[in-house]
């Protein structure tokens, strides 16, 4: 999820975009989970799934 962005993003000023592999946007709940959406390629871990990735727009409330 969140946790494994690895920081990386392009900055193209000329164009005036950013690009990055995941953009997320949501607050951190005081259990220490992430309550909020995430876009791009997002890490999914499930246990029905395994540990894939997946490309779209996920919602999570405290973590699911």
């Amino acid at each position: 999820m969140l946790n494994d962005w690895d920081g990386s993003l392009t900055i193209d000023e000329d164009n005036g975009t950013i690009l990055s592999a995941m953009v997320g946007a949501g607050i951190k709940n005081e259990d220490n989970t992430f309550s909020g959406v995430l876009m791009g390629n997002v890490a999914l871990a499930d246990e029905n799934i395994g540990n894939k990735t997946g490309l779209g727009l996920y919602g999570y409330h405290h973590g699911e």
